[in-house]
């Protein structure tokens, strides 16, 4: 189980220093048509997981319409779906977000990005840790950003290696 963990934290932290370096995520822009069919859902998850990056890897307070335009995209992929079950945990979202509210969508969107990556398989506590880790990175960015006593103690969490503890408290 240990090395499963391992194994994901590894996959998601790749996936961000990867989208990091690599300009075609800046330069993503959300499609146009929207997946249909499953068969349509499966082509674009790499759309999504350029998506996610992008809403993680760019500061709130730019381009902000472009930001409007992918967070709706997120949401429409998470919730038409045919083949991954969501839940949102209001713990999480209240906690988190009542100060950041466009910070929501990052969480959501590391959510959906650590389900992919976890063989579609909702976790609860694994897929919120994933989602308060892409919400950290994006806080960590600045920009038009309110300050956030709760997110800064998840950022200690993770430093110290407890943000899975800390995700499993707030989640209760």
């Amino acid at each position: 189980m240990r090395q499963r963990t391992s194994t994901l934290v590894c996959f998601l932290l790749l996936s961000v220093i990867v989208a990091a370096q690599d300009p075609s995520v800046k330069d993503f822009e959300a499609p146009k048509k929207n997946p249909k069919s499953e068969k349509e859902f499966k082509k674009s998850e790499a759309d999504l997981l350029k998506a996610v990056l992008w809403l993680e890897t760019t500061p709130i307070d730019t381009g902000s319409l472009k930001r409007t335009t992918m967070n709706a995209w997120v949401l429409m992929w998470m919730s038409d779906c045919p083949y991954i079950t969501f839940s949102i945990d209001a713990n999480i979202s209240t906690v988190l977000f009542d100060k950041n509210a466009d910070l929501m969508m990052v969480w959501l969107g590391g959510i959906a990005r650590q389900c992919l990556g976890n063989n579609n398989a909702f976790d609860p506590l694994k897929a919120n840790t994933a989602g308060v880790k892409a919400a950290i990175n994006c806080y960590q960015l600045g920009g038009q950003i309110n300050a956030d006593e709760d997110l800064d103690k998840a950022i200690v969490a993770d430093k110290e290696g407890k943000l899975e503890d800390w995700v499993k408290e707030v989640m209760k």
